[in-house]
C-alpha cells in the first residue's frame, strides 16, 4: 500500500502542477484569445452575411424563370415560384440574422461573450 499512494502522490502533484499552468496560461494569454474569438465570429457572420446577399440573385432568377416562356408547363412554372419564393424568403431571414450578429459583436462584445457560453 505505501508504494501504492506514494503513485497516488506524485501523480496528484502532477496533476496540480498541470492546473497550475494551464491556470497561468490562460490569465496570460486571455487578452490574445478573447481578440481571436471575437475576430472568429465577427469574420464568420461578416461571410455568412456576403452569402446571404449572392444566394438570393439565383433564387429571384429560379423565382423569374417561372414566368418565362421556356418554362411552359405548369409544374415546372409553379416548382420554379415555389422554389424561388422560399428560398428568397429563407436566405433574407439569414442575412438578417447574421446582420444582427455582426452589430451584437460590435456594439456589445462583453454580452455576447457572456451568452455565447451560457447557451
Amino acid at each position: 500500500m505505501n508504494e501504492l499512494e506514494k503513485t497516488l502522490q506524485k501523480v496528484l502533484e502532477k496533476s496540480m502542477e498541470v492546473a497550475e499552468q494551464t491556470g497561468e496560461f490562460i490569465i496570460d494569454q486571455s487578452p490574445e484569445i478573447l481578440e481571436q474569438f471575437f475576430m472568429w465570429h465577427l469574420v464568420s457572420h461578416i461571410f455568412g452575411f456576403i452569402i446571404s446577399l449572392i444566394l438570393p440573385i439565383g433564387f429571384v432568377w429560379l423565382f423569374k424563370f417561372g414566368f418565362s416562356e421556356k418554362a411552359e408547363e405548369n409544374d415546372t412554372q409553379v416548382i420554379s415560384w415555389m422554389l424561388g419564393g422560399i428560398g428568397a424568403i429563407v436566405t433574407f431571414l439569414f442575412l438578417c440574422d447574421n446582420l444582427n450578429q455582426i452589430i451584437f459583436i460590435s456594439i456589445a462584445p462583453k454580452i455576447y461573450l457572456i451568452e455565447y457560453f451560457i447557451r
